[in-house]
């Protein structure tokens, strides 16, 4: 039931609103479609840019505004001993400062001298100022801007995945298209054999060709079932790594159909305007490439750490002051404050000074790494444009092949009629003009490969398609 129901949601998928010859074809646009829209790894990339935003939002947290409560009570032998109430509200920044405003309430016998407060209990306002560490740059400061970072390199790791994902999924689909050819060509062949075959018997009973000629024709009969047989497998293998690319809705797979159709090959005088021919629109950014933009965005993660590192070697003086007032009113007298200044600093500073060499070991590192990647995606844009001329030029030439050869076959048929040529020439004729063809399928799918190549090695991929998803 399964299968069944692949089945027929592939033939609803993919049918064509085509009355006339109600044909069931897969175009490429449709089949991106169907890529682009459901794929799982599609699906995933929408999360990782929702987790991106998430871990922004949390950073974000550190810089909210705290409200704070506490109470605790002592009741002894029918005696109050202490009751200590108090609420806050503190507000952190992003230059280092720290606001704070609250108010206490302590009462008892039996209170902590350093717990008394006046009956009606203290406001405070206050302020408290990193001077060395953490005044220019702190750890939530640089929480932030790394999540930040992680904004822009979830968008980046998202588009590597479509870009891989579109790419692997077209090679696919190029595969099946040629497979499927391939077979239309056995299928004439095989048939046209069949045919002769038929002919040539009936000729050698009525006398007109030798025995032989039936042994010959025969051979040819064979020879191109076999040939046709492997070609049906070889389609059959690419049907199913194309329906591994293909979902639907609610991540239900769909089973590419065995009677789908695959458009045609375009020659290339009609191709010009084909989605991923290089030479329409203008050329991508090698910049803008998702692994480049990941490994810029690494840079710039750990130079964050760099400067957080060098924060580091800066003494921690930290100073708070707080105005005190009773009765709700907090500024009623200059002279009621609170103060107090604290200040450490390691004397060798031996582990600051090796995390921050650390820091900028690694940021080399990743420098390294991204000129390494930068080189080597520049070398191979170069590669494809080079392996597409030549593919170009070698379908140019296969194409006046086939002609030519179909040429030679019209006219050894036309002498066969006439009693001037053999069975045997007929068929080496024809045999070439089947390998020909085979083998301009063969160019046709390596170039379209090609062209897709070279918007991968650029990964503008999911740029070129995402015109495809409403």
């Amino acid at each position: 039931m399964m299968r069944i129901k692949l089945l027929l949601i592939s033939i609803l998928a993919f049918t064509f609103s085509n009355a006339q010859n109600d044909s069931l074809k897969i175009g490429q646009e449709d089949f991106l479609f169907y890529l682009l829209k459901y794929h799982p790894l599609s699906k995933q990339a929408d999360l990782i840019l929702k987790r991106g935003q998430a871990e922004y939002l949390s950073a974000k947290g550190g810089f909210d505004p705290k409200l704070s409560a506490q109470a605790e009570q002592k009741q002894f032998d029918g005696k109050n001993y202490y009751q200590l109430m108090g609420g806050a509200l503190s507000l952190p920044t992003k230059y280092g400062v720290e606001f704070k405003a609250g108010y206490d309430q302590n009462l008892g016998i039996r209170l902590n001298p350093e717990n008394s407060l006046p009956d009606q209990g203290l406001g405070y306002a206050g302020i408290s100022i990193p001077l060395g560490n953490g005044l220019f740059y702190d750890q939530r400061r640089a929480n932030l801007a790394q999540a930040e970072i992680k904004i822009e390199s979830t968008q980046a790791q998202a588009n590597h995945w479509l870009n891989e994902l579109v790419f692997q999924g077209l090679k696919a689909y190029w595969d099946w298209v040629a497979a499927y050819h391939q077979v239309q060509v056995y299928q004439r062949a095989l048939g046209l054999a069949q045919a002769r075959f038929e002919g040539v018997k009936s000729s050698h009973f009525l006398g007109d060709l030798p025995a032989i000629d039936t042994v010959e024709a025969k051979v040819q009969v064979q020879a191109r079932s076999l040939a046709l047989e492997e070609a049906k497998i070889n389609f059959q293998k690419s049907r199913l790594e194309l329906s591994s690319f293909l979902w639907f809705q609610d991540e239900e797979p769909i089973q590419v159909s065995p009677i789908a159709q695959a458009p045609e090959i375009l020659s290339l005088s009609q191709d010009s305007q084909s989605r991923f021919n290089p030479r329409k629109g203008e050329q991508p950014n090698l910049k803008a490439h998702p692994e480049l933009l990941k490994a810029s965005l690494q840079i710039k993660n750990l130079q964050v750490e760099e400067r957080l590192k060098k924060e580091n070697l800066k003494p921690e003086l930290d100073i708070n002051y707080n105005f005190l007032g009773s009765q709700g009113v907090i500024f009623d007298a200059p002279n009621n404050y609170k103060f107090g200044i604290s200040f450490s600093y390691p004397l060798f500073l031996r582990k600051a000074r090796g995390d921050l060499e650390i820091a900028r070991l690694k940021v080399q590192e990743s420098e390294f790494q991204f000129n390494q990647k930068s080189w080597s995606l520049e070398n191979k844009v170069s590669s494809v444009l080079l392996e597409i001329d030549n593919l170009e030029n070698q379908v140019e030439l296969f194409e006046n092949a086939v002609e030519n050869y179909r040429r030679l076959l019209r006219a050894e048929r036309t002498k066969f009629k006439a009693g001037e040529s053999s069975l045997f020439l007929v068929n080496s004729r024809e045999n070439a003009l089947v390998q020909a063809e085979i083998k301009l399928i063969t160019l046709q799918k390596k170039l379209e490969i090609a062209r897709i190549k070279y918007w991968y090695a650029y990964g503008a991929l999911p740029q070129l398609t995402q015109d495809l998803i409403p």
